[in-house]
C-alpha cells in the first residue's frame, strides 16, 4: 500500500497492489487465464478474482493487480496472500460446450502457490476483476517512477509521497500524464512562485485535472511590508503667529497702585511621601480596628474605624467609620459618609 494511492480518509476501503511473478516463455501462466485471490484480508468470502492480458511480451516477468480491500479486514500497511488459483484461458468452443452440458468448471489449483513479489504496487483505484479488453492495468515500478520523475526534474517532497517538489524546468502536463500512468488519486506539485492541486475529477472518465495558486517564492521575506512612512510636514505658507488671547492685566491694571491688591497665589498642597500614599501597615488590614481621620460638618476629626477592604488604587486603605471617640455610634455624629477611602497617615493602631 502506497499512501499517494489512497482514497479520501473518509472512504471505507484501502488501496492494495499484487504482483504476479510469471515466466513468459516457459509458463506455466497463459495469457487470457484467470488469476484467483481465495482468501484476503478485507475481500469477499468468495475471494476476487483478475483476468490475465491476452498478450505480453517476452520481457514481461510480474503482472501488477489493483485491489480494493475494506479497512475493516486490511487495517496494515502490508497484507499477506497465503495462496492463489490459476485457470488456464478456454477458446469460445470449449464454453459453449460447458454451458450446453451445464456443468460447472471450478478453477484449479496451480502447482505450487504463487507468492507475492517484493515489487508490491499500490493503485488509485480497486476492482474484483481487474483489466478490460486488453487484459490487465500494469502499473509502474518504484524504479521507474523515480526515474521519470528524476527526468521531470520532480522529487518527493517526503516519504508520505503525497506532494513534488518541482522546479522551474517542470512541465506541470508531463507531470498530470505520470500520474495518470501511476494510478495516482490525487498530489500536490509545488514550483517555485505556484502550488498545483491535481485531483481526480468524480465525474466522466474521471481525468486528473490541476488547478494551481501563487504562492511565495522560496527565500523572499513572507511578512508584510512595513507601512510607508507619514508625509513630511509642509512648512506654513506665512511666518505670522497666532494671535494671542487677551487676559486681564495685559493692559496694565495691576500696574500701580492697583498692584497692592494684587492676591498672592495659592500655596501648593505638600505632596505625600510615597512610603505614606503606598504602604499599608499591619495594623490596618482586612477585619481590624483602627483610628481613622473623618470630616463631620466640615471639621476634621478622629472616629473609631473598620478596615473593610485595600484596593490597587491610592489611597489603599478602605475604612467604615463605627463610633466617635468617646463611643458613639449614632448616625448624626458620625461623619457625613461612612465609607472612606485614607492613606497610611490618615490611620493610627487602636489602643481601646
Amino acid at each position: 500500500m502506497t499512501k499517494s494511492r489512497q482514497p479520501v480518509s473518509t472512504a471505507t476501503y484501502r488501496n492494495y497492489g499484487v504482483a504476479v511473478p510469471i515466466d513468459p516463455v516457459n509458463g506455466p501462466l497463459l495469457p487470457g487465464g484467470q488469476i484467483k485471490f481465495p482468501v484476503v484480508a478485507g475481500a469477499p468470502a468468495e475471494g476476487i478474482i483478475c483476468q490475465m492480458p491476452r498478450s505480453w511480451g517476452a520481457d514481461t516477468n510480474v503482472l501488477i493487480y489493483r485491489l480494493k480491500l475494506s479497512k475493516a479486514g486490511a487495517t496494515e500497511p502490508t497484507v499477506t496472500i497465503a495462496s492463489a488459483f490459476y485457470r488456464n484461458p478456454r477458446d469460445e468452443m470449449d464454453e459453449e460446450a460447458e454451458e450446453e452440458e451445464g456443468e460447472a468448471v471450478d478453477l484449479v489449483a496451480h502447482e505450487s502457490p504463487l507468492h507475492p513479489s517484493p515489487a508490491v504496487q499500490s493503485a488509485d483505484e480497486c476492482e474484483e476483476e481487474a483489466g478490460g479488453e486488453d487484459g490487465g492495468d500494469l502499473l509502474l515500478t518504484d524504479e521507474e517512477i523515480a526515474k521519470r520523475l528524476s527526468e521531470l526534474h520532480c522529487a518527493w517532497h517526503d516519504d508520505l509521497e503525497t506532494q513534488l517538489d518541482g522546479t522551474a524546468e517542470t512541465i506541470v502536463e508531463d507531470v498530470v500524464a505520470l500520474l495518470e500512468e501511476m494510478g495516482a488519486n490525487n498530489c500536490v506539485l509545488v514550483v517555485p512562485g505556484r502550488t498545483w492541486t491535481i485531483q481526480r475529477s468524480p465525474y466522466g472518465a474521471r481525468r486528473l485535472i490541476p488547478t494551481s495558486e501563487v504562492n511565495d517564492v522560496e527565500g523572499e521575506d513572507s511578512s508584510p511590508s512595513p507601512p510607508p512612512p507619514p508625509p513630511p510636514s509642509v512648512p506654513r505658507s506665512s511666518a505670522r503667529q497666532p494671535k494671542r488671547k487677551k487676559r486681564f492685566g495685559d493692559n496694565g491694571e495691576f500696574d500701580g497702585a492697583a498692584s497692592r491688591f494684587r492676591s498672592a497665589p495659592p500655596s501648593r498642597k505638600a505632596s505625600l511621601d510615597p512610603s505614606v500614599e503606598m504602604g499599608v501597615p499591619t495594623y490596618a488590614l482586612p477585619g481590624e480596628q483602627v483610628w481613622a481621620m473623618g470630616l463631620r460638618a466640615g471639621v476634621r476629626m478622629r472616629f473609631k474605624a473598620e478596615v473593610v477592604n485595600l484596593r490597587k488604587r491610592f489611597p489603599r486603605i478602605v475604612v467604615k467609620y463605627i463610633a466617635t471617640e468617646d463611643g458613639e455610634t449614632s448616625r448624626h455624629v458620625l461623619p457625613d459618609v461612612l465609607t472612606a477611602y485614607l492613606h497610611m497617615g490618615d490611620v493610627e493602631a487602636r489602643d481601646w
